[in-house]
């Protein structure tokens, strides 16, 4: 499967986290663990292989901003495990809202930037970085970030 295939099948689950994070009625841990997991195994993959691969090919601003975003979002799920349970549930779901809203702008760029150009320019070796792609999420599935499946 393509690396950019790939990639947009994680913003949709991910995206689909937040929405059912959004929607807690009471604290779940493995539905944050699981947004956690499945959020650090994505952006590892991205900054790992596909913006490396994308950045070679003169799109290193977008590259540089997409990383900052990724700062910027862990920044925001790291205070969402911190609160999870030392504060309220509107504190919580304030957290995830603001994460959610971080997330959905930074997949609207990278989806209608640099995943055309990767596309476009790399079309030779998409489904390699995908292959690579993929190892990598098990690797980091079976070590680091184990719900995240």
């Amino acid at each position: 499967m393509k690396a950019t295939e790939i990639l947009k099948t994680d913003h949709r689950n991910v995206l689909d986290l937040i929405e059912q994070a959004k929607k807690m009625k009471e604290r779940n841990a493995l539905l944050l663990q699981r947004l956690y997991d499945n959020l650090k195994v994505h952006t590892t993959c991205e900054e790992q292989i596909f913006y490396p691969a994308v950045d070679g090919l003169d799109h290193h601003d977008q590259v540089q901003q997409s990383t900052s975003e990724h700062r910027e979002i862990d920044d925001l799920l790291e205070e969402v495990m911190v609160i999870r349970a030392q504060k309220g549930m509107n504190v919580l779901l304030q957290e995830i809202n603001a994460l959610g809203e971080k997330l959905q702008q930074h997949i609207r760029r990278e989806e209608a930037l640099l995943f055309p150009e990767a596309e476009d320019q790399l079309a030779g070796s998409l489904d390699d970085l995908g292959s690579r792609i993929e190892q990598m999420k098990i690797d980091l599935r079976t070590s680091e970030y184990g719900m995240a499946a």
